[in-house]
């Protein structure tokens, strides 16, 4: 059985919200590496991949500012290539909805 890439999936609300950050705190740093980081108080709190990622980190805030966003939530016990804890993973929410109205 093969295992999914990520545990769970929150909306960028429900991640802030249950780590009580906020919002206005959260920002995009890039590393000397060349990584796009998102930050909140100074410490990073989630990766950010392919179509979001931008040359500088002003195109890639726009880029988060222009789509919804959700965090991939890593596995426990998961690590990234440096052997440190896995950050989640920022995305653009592809969920699409029809709304009808009830009265």
């Amino acid at each position: 059985m093969s295992q999914n890439t990520f545990a769970t999936f929150q909306s960028m609300e429900e991640y802030l919200a249950s780590n009580s950050i906020d919002r206005k705190r959260v920002a995009v740093a890039k590393t000397t590496n060349g990584a796009l980081l998102l930050t909140a108080y100074g410490r990073p709190i989630a990766t950010i991949h392919n179509e979001l990622k931008g040359s500088t980190p002003q195109e890639t805030a726009r880029k988060l500012a222009s789509v919804n966003i959700v965090f991939g939530i890593p596995h426990p016990g998961s690590i990234d290539n440096a052997g440190r804890p896995s950050l989640p993973c920022a995305m653009e929410s592809k969920s699409q909805w029809e709304e009808v109205v009830l009265f």
